[in-house]
């Protein structure tokens, strides 16, 4: 038994070892620029997700790229960042609520907690609408900063763009500041282009995530025919942004998961591509069509058929990137639980087979031969075809199964005095 144990784990080992082995040969041998690629895309509100995906026998490369608030005309992100919006006027650089009779909010969040001291909101048209600053601490309550009269007068139609400075008094750390717009108050469109937050050591920034109560960029999805969650299999882990995505600490993130094995991808590696890293050719570009916006789509390498999409209520041309592989594979080291047992198991059976195929008929043979000459079958040993004591010298037969019984005229002769 202990020998057959023996014997299952050694098949194992070879078949792991060889899982592995292949695994990295392909790393080294398989150009994955060369597999067939495929793409899909979906787009929801100001989130984008694309999902590249190239394949070859044993080697899959799947980028993932996500941008969330992507600069759509009047979208909520049009507030993020610094200031680009120099002059008041309706511009698409800044966003817009959807409608003008009911109260609006802008949800902003900064990278870094600070204890905030004043709060510039550019109010680049129709300003005079800010009525209420609440800040959020860090366990997520919300607490009032200011309230009261916008300082910014609402008969401003001309000139720059005007900033109200709010100040704060709280001795709160946060990173999340809520705006209140009564928009039911100030006719017009109340467009906001950026919003600072100054810290108590005079330090601004700018906010790098924005939610709407509405925008004037309406709501959509556009999507390709499938879903990205399925190019992209749960071991990647790209199915979910990053906690810092999720946390809202970035705004755009890139990953690229390379496995490799056979016939089962057995091994992964992950990349992140540093933000501004150009790493692809195939783009996703909208264009404005007389008050509607035109979507073409490239395909990545390889592809020469884009999807277009139309989608209406909208101004402005945006452009992304989507990835394209063009580095080197770094080493798969992390395990494809299923495909790394499967690949084990299934070269294990191949060594076994290897085995099988080599040994058993060599013995076969081996023994034959021994048995012909009269010698003992597992080690050679002479037995001048005496075969029913068993071997001497390695004990072949020879145990109380195999041995002689005494014979019968020993057991029945009388001792000596008996009649």
């Amino acid at each position: 038994m202990k020998r057959h144990v023996r014997k299952i784990l050694l098949f194992f080992t070879l078949g792991l070892v060889t899982t592995l082995a292949v695994a990295f040969v392909m790393t080294l041998v398989v150009d994955i620029e060369q597999g067939r690629p495929s793409q899909a895309e979906s787009f929801v509100d100001s989130s984008h997700w694309t999902v590249t995906r190239l394949d070859r026998a044993g080697a899959v490369q799947i980028t993932s790229l996500r941008v969330d608030g992507l600069d759509l005309s009047w979208g909520p992100q049009q507030a993020a960042g610094a200031p680009n919006s120099p002059t008041i006027g309706d511009q698409h650089t800044a966003w817009a609520s959807l409608g003008t009779t009911s109260p609006e909010w802008l949800i902003l969040e900064y990278a870094t907690p600070v204890i905030p001291r004043r709060i510039d909101v550019y109010e680049s048209y129709t300003p005079g609408a800010l009525s209420k600053v609440t800040v959020f601490d860090a366990g997520g309550n919300e607490i009032e900063a200011w309230s009261g009269v916008d300082p910014t007068p609402t008969t401003i139609t001309s000139g720059p763009t005007p900033i109200s400075k709010i100040p704060v008094s709280l001795n709160i750390a946060t990173r999340k500041i809520k705006l209140y717009i009564a928009s039911d108050k100030v006719p017009g469109w109340n467009e906001i282009d950026a919003v600072g937050l100054i810290s108590d050591q005079g330090q601004t920034q700018w906010a790098t995530r924005v939610t709407a109560s509405s925008t004037y960029a309406r709501s959509y999805t556009v999507s390709s025919q499938i879903d990205p969650a399925e190019l992209a299999p749960a071991w990647s882990g790209l199915r979910q942004p990053s906690p810092a995505m999720q946390a809202g600490q970035i705004n755009r993130e890139e990953r690229r998961v390379d496995a490799r094995g056979w016939p089962l991808l057995a091994l992964y590696s992950e990349i992140v591509v540093p933000p501004g890293q150009n790493s692809g050719s195939s783009n996703l570009s909208v264009y404005q069509l007389d008050n509607s916006i035109d979507l073409e789509l490239s395909g990545p390498p390889g592809s020469t058929t884009p999807r277009t999409g139309t989608l209406s209520g909208f101004g402005g041309t945006t452009a992304i990137t989507t990835p394209k592989a063009n580095s080197p594979a770094p080493v798969p080291l992390r395990p494809i639980w299923i495909g790394l047992l499967g690949d084990t198991v299934f070269y294990g059976l191949i060594w076994f087979g290897l085995w099988a195929t080599l040994v058993i008929p060599r013995r076969f043979v081996r023994e034959v031969a021994r048995f012909r000459r009269g010698a003992c079958i597992q080690c050679g040993y002479d037995l001048g075809y005496d075969f029913i004591r068993g071997c001497p010298e390695c004990g072949w037969r020879r145990d109380q199964h195999t041995a002689p019984a005494p014979s019968r005229s020993a057991i029945s002769e009388p001792v000596n005095g008996d009649h």
